[in-house]
């Protein structure tokens, strides 16, 4: 019966190391899994600034240079359109051009 009960504690024992063991082996490895994830968030934050670098180094300029051509040609159309205006809208025409005014600003 001795021999029963050291076999006993003996398994009892060894359990618990396992156990402890395996609890310690699964502390490192979510500690490792949390140091993974920090390195990917690094990554992913060095990305995002990288690409917030980009927009302002390489499309805000392009933006700004579209931007001015597309006022320009807005002003363009509209002293196009308000000639036409007042070439319409004016009664001093005649068709002999004996009364010709500059309508430009």
């Amino acid at each position: 019966m001795n021999n029963h009960l050291k076999t006993l504690i003996g398994f009892k024992n060894g359990t618990k190391k396992i156990a402890k063991d395996s609890f310690y082996d699964l502390w490192d490895a979510c500690d490792e899994l949390i140091s993974a994830f920090k390195t990917i968030g690094k990554v992913v934050f060095v990305l995002i600034i990288w690409l917030f670098s980009l927009v302002l180094v390489c499309i805000l300029p392009l933006a700004t240079w579209l931007r001015l051509k597309w006022e320009r040609e807005h002003e363009a159309a509209v002293e196009k359109a308000e000639r036409e205006y007042m070439e319409r809208m004016t009664c001093l025409h005649q068709k002999d051009g004996a009364n010709d005014i500059n309508l430009t600003r």
